[in-house]
């Protein structure tokens, strides 16, 4: 990381500690059950998102149950250096274990190392880094069965024919960078009709996610489908579609399912999404952080993903398919 970030870094840190509410070393103490009551930091990529929010609420809820005192702390804003700060934070109280979902697949290396150097275990729920062997457990849903899932339910909106084109977020995220690697090679290899253009990027902005989306129509008039790889590109991409009076027409397979995406669904302007599941990822990986603390034995397996569903404009009211969608 350059001087000047690490400068920035440290001007902040001040702040960071008093948003974040870390206002000094975590302490241990005994629970009821006569265990230890556990510290452990939960940082998500960004607080207000659905997915997270759901996140937090199942995290809040297990960790009760597991004598474990979470610290539930974020950014507001998704990038590395944002989280970053919040990291530091954290490591200012030494807890006695971080779970995180990165927002950059390198970048974030720096900040765990730090954590292992401290003798912090580390574990990623979500987007997770490169380096996984500083991490003791990955806990995430399978982005890619996920992108292939996505690549199969837009070769039957579009009648496994045609063009169709990737709307990504921000390059060097692993979950999108892998969702949207799975959707190419599904098409590649068992939808060879449909031609996909190079994916496009809206940089985590949604007027760019509408202005590409746009411009794609415009410069590809046989275009006939969207995937979109994560649920903060949805409201550009439909944005987008609506102000050239192009929804439904255009077929958009989405990613996520908070509630704008459900509500897109029910009007018909986003035609399916691929779930994930954010709180069972939380209430694992809070499970296998209490057992390794408690336990001193790594998770096994250290990779462990969830299976993701399609919820479609069709069978979204279905029970099996809305009991996972993000509250």
């Amino acid at each position: 990381m350059k001087k000047t970030m690490l400068a920035a870094l440290a001007a902040t840190a001040a702040a960071v500690l008093a948003l974040t509410g870390c206002t000094g070393p975590a302490t241990s103490s005994s629970s009821g059950s006569g265990q230890k009551t556990l510290n452990i930091a939960f940082i998500p990529g960004i607080t207000t998102d659905g997915f997270f929010v759901a996140m937090q609420h199942a995290a809040e809820k297990e960790a009760p149950k597991l004598d474990i005192k979470l610290d539930y702390t974020g950014p507001t804003t998704y990038s590395y250096a944002a989280q970053t700060q919040v990291f530091q934070a954290v490591l200012a109280k030494h807890p006695d274990g971080i779970i995180f979902a990165s927002t950059d697949g390198k970048a974030m290396e720096a900040p765990v190392q730090q954590a292992v150097s401290a003798g912090i275990p580390v574990m990623t729920v979500d987007s997770t880094i490169d380096d996984q062997s500083l991490l003791k457990a990955r806990i995430a849903t399978s982005d890619e069965v996920g992108g292939k899932l996505a690549a199969d339910e837009m070769a039957k909106e579009v009648g496994d024919s045609g063009t169709v084109v990737v709307v990504g977020y921000i390059p060097g995220i692993t979950t999108t960078d892998a969702r949207t690697k799975a959707f190419l090679a599904e098409m590649k290899s068992a939808h060879p009709g449909i031609t996909v253009l190079d994916t496009q990027y809206s940089n985590g902005d949604l007027a760019k996610a509408a202005s590409v989306t746009t411009a794609l129509v415009q410069s590809h008039p046989d275009l006939k489908g969207i995937f979109v790889v994560n649920d903060l590109n949805a409201a550009g991409v439909i944005n987008g579609l609506t102000s050239i009076d192009k929804t439904g027409q255009i077929k958009v397979v989405g990613y996520d399912a908070e509630p704008d995406e459900i509500g897109f669904l029910k009007a018909g302007t986003m035609q399916a999404t691929v779930v994930q599941k954010p709180a069972e990822e939380a209430t694992v990986a809070l499970q296998l952080m209490a057992k390794l603390l408690r336990d001193k034995k790594n998770p096994s397996p250290k990779t462990q993903l969830l299976d993701p569903i399609v919820a479609t404009s069709e069978n979204y009211t279905d029970p099996k398919i809305s009991q996972w969608f993000y509250k």
